[in-house]
């Protein structure tokens, strides 16, 4: 303390003073690094001027007076963007909300009996984790005259809590009220929380006795005359039926039996809660709720059907014990990763104290049938640590998109703080590829690997490691506009749900198909395998046969995707680039020489620009009529535009495939092919071509 200022005078009647400065204080517990102001000394009478203090960055200011002899005041403090977390008698909150807090406060009369005014405002405030928004910070108005209190905290437009009675009279009583017209707007205020677009009502109204001796506690009587919950697509989705009385007495609530409604909801709620040192809890819950509701507790739970409910809670607030049992009806589930839809869910989960035992869950989802059991352990209200047992039989998945799948699967999944595994076995009993694709001379020359979109994050999918197996009881089916091939699958799942990895090789079963550029090749042998354990990277190795004008060409595809070397051979032997030049033109080597070599060239590329123009329609017509097959093709004599063909086909059964290929030059008769497969090396094709004659072979493929 530094300062300098005279005073005389006795003990009752000082008269002077001066300047004063603290460093370093601490006033009325509140430590404050550096105070400055006047005192003042008059006969009877002390008075502080001038005061300026800064607290974590905020300034407070003003100045009082005190009459000894009279013990009466007079005092006037502001404070402007002070800290909450600095302010020493609200620490024990500190982590709990954050901002700037704004006042005025003026006070005059008896010490013990003061009159006062005070107005507060919490600018950029955090509560409970909760950001309130710039237009939803609460103001504090209070008055005291006489003892008598009048006050309110209110958030325009949203909420207010009201207070009137006198608050210096021992056993006196003070009127209270609230009333939430937006709840989602006095939840920011609490612990809880309340999905985006959920909101309701609150209104509750009541009288608080003070104690009218030292030791005992408050008591009151409080009515809630509305308590409603709105969803986004279902207003009063939830509300009480009735007031709903409530007794504060004893350091204890007490909830007189009340009725909690809605659409498929009639649930009767009691129960207790003690303030005192015990803590102890006491409610129970029955009868019939909305499945739907279960979201208001857990937000990312996606059910919807019906729930019959008989659950005790005992214990305390902090550990409480379950007892009692939840009945699931009829009920569905969505699972949002897999766009699929669990229908028909029935079972059982009972409680027993700190753990909740799932008694069997059955549900029908893509049209097999699925059974969970499993524990699950609480710590309060939230569960500690889990483990499921998952058994799917014949079960219809999309997944990827536009693949259809058919498993089963016997999974175990468990859970602890840390994060989450689930291991097990997936056998494909049948898949089916059919998304049709145009490959273009740019994607084949492309050496980048292409780059995806960023999925939005979802914590439990970062947090749930897996361990499992994939593998194929039948052949994995590939049946679109480019392929016509199986393959069976041993794979093994690892890494996380947001980030897995593959391990383990897909075999490409001989005889399988690729069609590119009207060219059919068979598969004789092919490889996907993954072996990189930082990323999905299949390496290839495929080797494909086809036949062109007499040649019987061998193409060998290895390498890691997108990266993929090819390497042709032909018999007749050709080099590579008469190879490639055959499969540009569709003319043998020995048929072209000179300028007609450079013109079929010409026409090669006149078809690759002419059906890029063309390919968009032909696209959307194959989607319109369902087609395997539907493409606009330019002929060209030289560099000369000479004729149109289209061709359509569709595949009537796995082994038959019509095509049918219609010219505009109506002087060329249509084309007709049918080929059936008739075993995986015998294939008979039946064919009238554009001059009329008509031609049956028959092709066996053997392997020495």
């Amino acid at each position: 303390m530094s300062g300098s200022f005279p005073i005389a005078g006795s003990a009752t009647s000082l008269t002077g003073g001066g300047p004063i400065t603290l460093r370093e204080a601490v006033v009325w517990g509140q430590k404050v690094p550096l105070v400055s102001g006047r005192v003042l000394f008059a006969p009877g009478r002390f008075e502080l001027a001038d005061v300026r203090a800064e607290i974590g960055g905020g300034m407070v200011g003003g100045g009082g007076s005190i009459a000894i002899e009279e013990k009466t005041f007079e005092a006037r403090f502001a404070g402007d963007a002070v800290p909450i977390q600095s302010i020493t008698a609200l620490s024990d909150f500190a982590d709990r909300v954050s901002g700037k807090l704004s006042f005025q406060v003026a006070g005059s009369g008896k010490i013990d009996r003061p009159d006062l005014t005070a107005t507060a405002s919490l600018a950029g405030g955090t509560l409970f984790g909760h950001r309130l928004p710039d237009n939803r910070e609460p103001r504090l108005d209070a008055k005291i005259v006489a003892g008598e209190l009048t006050g309110s905290v209110v958030v325009k437009d949203r909420w207010n809590v009201t207070a009137q009675g006198n608050v210096f009279e021992p056993g006196s009583r003070v009127n209270v009220s609230l009333d939430a017209r937006d709840l989602a707007a006095l939840v920011l205020y609490t612990p809880l929380d309340l999905a985006p677009g959920r909101g309701g009502a609150l209104a509750v109204k009541g009288v608080l006795t003070l104690p009218s001796k030292a030791g005992e506690f408050l008591s009151g009587l409080f009515t809630v005359t509305e308590a409603r919950l709105d969803f986004p697509d279902r207003p009063g989705v939830l509300s009480t039926s009735g007031d709903v009385r409530i007794v504060l007495g004893k350091q204890q609530l007490v909830f007189d039996e009340f009725h909690a409604v809605g659409e498929g909801t009639n649930l009767k709620v009691q129960g207790s809660l003690d303030f005192g040192g015990s803590k102890a809890l006491s409610m129970a819950v029955a009868g019939p709720i909305d499945a739907s509701l279960v979201s208001v507790a857990l937000p990312d739970t996606a059910l919807s059907g019906r729930l019959s409910v008989d659950v005790r809670a005992a214990g305390t607030l902090q550990a409480p014990a379950f007892s009692g049992t939840v009945r699931i009806e009829n009920a569905k589930y969505r699972l949002t990763g897999l766009s699929q839809i669990l229908d028909d869910i029935d079972g059982v989960v009972s409680f027993h104290g700190s753990s909740a035992q799932i008694d069997g869950i059955r549900a029908r989802v893509g049209g097999g049938d699925l059974l969970a059991a499993g524990s699950v352990n609480l710590a309060g209200l939230k569960p500690s640590n889990f483990r499921l047992t998952i058994q799917a039989r014949h079960v219809a998945l999309r997944y990827p998109e536009d693949m259809r799948l058919v498993v089963d699967a016997d999974l175990v999944a468990t859970g602890v703080p840390g994060g989450n595994v689930v291991r097990g076995e997936v056998t494909l009993l049948r898949g089916t590829y059919s998304r049709d694709f145009v490959v273009t001379l740019s994607d084949l020359l492309e050496r980048s690997r292409p780059t995806g979109s960023i999925a939005a994050r979802e914590p439990w999918k970062e947090q749930t490691a897996l361990e499992v197996r994939i593998v194929s009881a039948a052949a994995l089916e590939v049946r679109n506009n480019v392929a016509r091939l199986t393959a069976e699958v041993d794979l093994v799942a690892r890494g996380t749900v947001a980030q897995p990895i593959v391990l383990g090789q897909i075999l490409l079963d001989e005889g399988g198909r690729i069609t590119f550029r009207d060219v059919q090749y068979e598969i004789e042998s092919g490889t996907v395998t993954f072996a990189n354990t930082a990323r999905i990277a299949p390496i290839i190795d495929l080797r494909a046969r086809a036949e062109v004008k007499g040649y019987d060409l061998v193409v060998n595809l290895v390498g890691t995707w997108p990266r993929i070397q090819s390497s042709f051979t032909s018999d007749p032997p050709l080099s590579e680039d008469a190879v490639v030049g055959l499969l540009l033109t569709g003319s043998a080597p020995n048929q072209r020489a000179g300028a007609e070599v450079n013109q079929s060239l010409v026409s090669a590329a006149g078809g690759v620009v002419a059906g890029a123009v063309t390919g968009s329609l032909a696209r959307r017509t194959q989607r319109l009529f369902r087609l395997d097959r539907f493409q606009i093709d330019p002929v060209f004599t030289g560099s000369q535009l000479t004729d149109i063909r289209s061709t359509v086909g569709k595949q009537i059964t796995p082994e038959l495939l019509v095509t049918y290929s219609q010219s505009l030059n109506s002087d060329k008769e249509s084309i007709v092919q049918l080929e059936w497969r008739v075993t995986q090396t015998i294939t008979l094709q039946a064919l009238r071509d554009e001059n009329g004659i008509y031609s049956i072979n028959v092709r066996r493929r053997q392997r020495f």
